[in-house]
């Protein structure tokens, strides 16, 4: 969440193809088979090197105006694109930007329910086109780690949130961030400190 502790492995549940839905036996003997689903793309994608190896991913730390500085090259890059993606933000990025509590963070957390596959694709190009033009940011300096351990009810809920809240940590033409609900951020700060993880926070949320 860039405001301290561990990271979880990236290597997760959410970051591979999910099971194939058994066939269901219906009467008459037909087999009523379900739709396949779409499997989201995780930010960073994994990229690898001139063998084919696979980059290991790298953190460092951003200060205010390097992580400003990136971040309006990502909206540009996206506005060339005739597109405009919005996300939410949670840890970090929001003591940083907004709050000012903190002069650096490692990472920006994003999620957000109606952020597709196509967005995602495009964001992971900006990233990691900015990430070439600032070397001194991190390979997973933007990234949808969090989400990975998060509900779908649960996404879909702290977007809409999220968006009412109306607290934006970033926004140019290309690109808008809001600040994720201040009741999740608190919980899901609570629970890295107690277990170095978030999802602890997500369940706390669901019985606020």
């Amino acid at each position: 969440m860039g405001c301290g502790g561990s990271k979880q492995a990236r290597t997760s549940p959410g970051a591979g193809p999910r099971p194939t839905p058994r066939p269901q036996q219906q009467p008459g003997g037909r087999l009523n088979i379900g739709a396949p689903q779409q499997v989201m793309i995780h930010v960073p994608r994994n990229r690898v090197d001139q063998h084919g190896e696979l980059l290991q991913q790298v953190s460092r730390e951003i200060g205010r105006a390097g992580l400003a500085a990136a971040l309006a090259y990502i909206a540009q890059y996206i506005s060339q694109r005739r597109s405009q993606i919005t996300v939410v933000a949670v840890g970090g990025a929001v003591n940083t930007l907004y709050l000012r509590s903190h002069g650096t963070t490692h990472d920006i957390d994003i999620f957000g329910s109606d952020f597709n596959n196509d967005a995602r694709m495009l964001l992971d190009q900006a990233m990691h086109a900015a990430q070439q033009r600032f070397p001194a940011l991190g390979t997973d300096w933007l990234n949808t780690e969090t989400q990975m351990w998060m509900p779908g009810p649960l996404h879909g809920e702290l977007t809409r949130v999220a968006k009412n809240q109306n607290v934006k940590i970033f926004e140019k033409p290309g690109l808008t961030i809001y600040a994720a609900p201040w009741h999740y951020a608190f919980t899901a700060k609570i629970s890295r400190i107690l277990t170095g993880e978030t999802r602890l926070g997500h369940m706390i949320w669901t019985m606020l």
